[in-house]
């Protein structure tokens, strides 16, 4: 994949997972906890496949794009960058 549409996808990865960790915290704090845990497993699924199909392979591909939360040299814009933690 050439490094524009790799930058691309790994900023769509990123503002994904980022956007689904929000979401499992407002759920964590306003659901039953059998609903909670219900969610943090799927969530869970989803963040571990999006990370490991995704986001690792195209750094791999393109080392210059791992973002310096993930031991890297790339800056993520700030847009992206809230909520974005290496967890």
């Amino acid at each position: 994949m050439d490094r524009e549409l790799a930058e691309e996808t790994s900023l769509l990865a990123m503002r994904i997972s980022s956007t689904l960790d929000k979401q499992l915290k407002k759920i964590m704090d306003n659901s039953s906890k059998e609903d909670f845990e219900q969610m943090r497993k799927g969530v869970g699924f989803v963040m571990g496949y999006l990370y490991t199909d995704i986001m690792e392979p195209l750094w791999n591909q393109h080392p210059d794009l791992r973002p310096k939360e993930m031991d890297g040299s790339y800056e993520v814009p700030q847009g992206v960058k809230d909520g974005f933690k290496n967890t």
